[in-house]
């Protein structure tokens, strides 16, 4: 039944509206998922041994249908970017039997970014950046890998975050040259800008920034 509403909201109605707004920008989008010509192939994420907190034990967790990617059919993706198309793509995959899954989005876009050998990846989120501290209003504009991941050793960065570090490093290993992480930009910012501007949000680099 959550997974029915998943693929409602994601494929029915989030992606079909953003489809609908990039058209308004005279931009050729086309609205796909995960699943069109096994975009996304997935397999069930593993069940995770974790300790409850409040009793001390170890409990296993099911994820349900979360999908992790275990590969991804960039050859169509290079025909429609060819064509001029902008696929727009929903965050669902399938595993070799049919079943659907759900998949993290940031993990989507860094799979597809790292196979069609992207320069640059831009996750946007519902903050601004990564904060310089918990509570502070001032973000950091640049960082380099190392900094960001020593960060999540001191705790600075924390919670949803995290996976988003994580999903930069997987970028930056597999040749993209940086990460961009910002909030929803401003109306009259135009999202070429962030292509050129630095100082949307944090920019994490593979190495010195300069």
């Amino acid at each position: 039944e959550t997974l029915m509403v998943v693929k409602m909201i994601y494929k029915g109605i989030i992606n079909t509206e953003l489809v609908a707004e990039a058209i308004k920008h005279k931009i050729q989008a086309i609205g796909l998922s995960g699943i069109d010509a096994n975009l996304a192939q997935v397999s069930k994420r593993p069940t995770k041994k974790v300790i409850n907190q409040k009793t001390g034990k170890t409990e296993s967790v099911d994820f349900g249908y979360v999908g992790d990617i275990t590969k991804i059919n960039k050859d169509i993706l290079v025909y429609l970017l060819e064509k001029n198309y902008v696929p727009i793509i929903a965050c669902l995959g399938v595993d070799g039997s049919g079943q659907i899954y759900n998949i993290n989005a940031d993990s989507l876009a860094t799979a597809i970014a790292c196979q069609i050998k992207a320069s640059k990846l831009i996750f946007i989120t519902d903050v601004n950046g990564i904060q310089k501290t918990k509570d502070s209003p001032q973000y950091f504009h640049r960082l380099t890998l190392k900094q960001a991941k020593e960060m999540i050793i001191q705790k600075k960065i924390t919670d949803g975050m995290i996976p988003k570090i994580e999903n930069v490093e997987t970028a930056i290993k597999n040749g993209i040259e940086s990460v961009q992480i910002v909030g929803a930009l401003d109306r009259e910012s135009k999202w070429s800008d962030a292509f050129t501007n630095q100082s949307y949000g944090t920019v994490i680099y593979g190495g010195e920034y300069e």
